[in-house]
């Protein structure tokens, strides 16, 4: 499974699939934050972007429900996206 945690008091991110021996972390370099208009937000990593939009979600595994879906676009050379679940987190 991939995790990506978003740190905005800290401007990072932590990003980590099950091919990675230990997460990259990398400061945020820019953000398009949603607007009245357009609820969606992203994050750009360091190899891609990663887009939140509010829905209902499900992992497909537990009874748990989130409200925000996660779209991740990476730049390496098969420019994968893998999209998930996620919630916020108190600090």
């Amino acid at each position: 499974f991939w995790s990506l945690q978003i740190d905005p008091a800290k401007s990072q991110t932590r990003f980590q699939t099950p091919e990675d021996e230990a997460p990259r972390i990398a400061p945020i370099t820019a953000t398009w934050p949603g607007r009245p208009w357009s609820q969606a937000a992203a994050v750009a990593l360091p190899d891609g972007l990663a887009v939140l939009t509010p829905a209902e979600c499900s992992d497909g595994m537990s009874d748990q429900s989130y409200g925000i879906a996660a779209d991740l676009f990476l730049s390496g050379p098969d420019r994968t996206r893998l999209s998930g679940c996620c919630r916020l987190a108190k600090p």
